[in-house]
């Protein structure tokens, strides 16, 4: 194969998008005094889980908007305490001037779902009162055995064609002597 026509399929890089994590930072002050001192205590608790961690820098907190030289220097003291500042959290209106002063990409704010799933529960069905039905004879091919509104106890064979249903579960298979029991409501197929 020809070396210059293999060095064309070559690329010299490839853009690929996939979720990272990365930890926020958000800050209630411009003071990089406080800010070091806050870091470096954390970091000193966790040195191999914070030491060089990639950290997005949240001003959403703050009351006021900061300017830029008050911004590098919480940048400053975020990487004096270890960690890498690699972008500013979206927020209000003024983090986007503020992104391009830093050099710095605005990445959206990563958030948990505040609402839980609602959660599914099954009605529960009428139930008749009536005692289970216990059949104790194999079922044949063709039979059918149903149980409505009750409980249905095989204990006996059924074979491949054999129907035995109580509720929407029909059981369509060889049942060797064992007991199954199913309490809902009727089928479509048995009425």
């Amino acid at each position: 194969m020809n070396t210059s026509a293999a060095k064309k399929d070559e690329r010299a890089l490839e853009i690929r998008f996939g979720p990272v994590d990365l930890a926020q930072v958000r800050v209630h002050t411009v003071d990089p005094g406080a800010i070091l001192d806050d870091l470096t205590g954390r970091i000193a608790s966790a040195p191999r889980f914070f030491q060089r961690a990639a950290v997005c820098l949240d001003l959403s907190c703050l009351g006021t908007e900061p300017t830029p030289a008050e911004a590098r220097a919480v940048l400053d003291a975020i990487r004096r305490a270890g960690m890498l500042p690699v972008g500013v959290v979206q927020g209000p209106a003024f983090i986007e001037a503020l992104s391009r002063a830093l050099e710095l990409p605005v990445l959206a704010p990563l958030r948990a779902p505040t609402k839980s799933p609602p959660v599914v529960q099954a009605a529960e069905p009428p139930y008749s009162g009536e005692p289970s039905l216990l059949h104790e004879q194999p079922v044949r091919s063709g039979q059918r055995i149903y149980a409505r509104q009750r409980d249905l106890i095989v204990t006996a064979t059924c074979t491949c064609m054999g129907h035995c249903a109580a509720g929407p579960w029909p059981v369509r298979r060889a049942i060797r002597p064992r007991a199954c029991s199913v309490r809902s409501s009727t089928p479509s197929s048995y009425r």
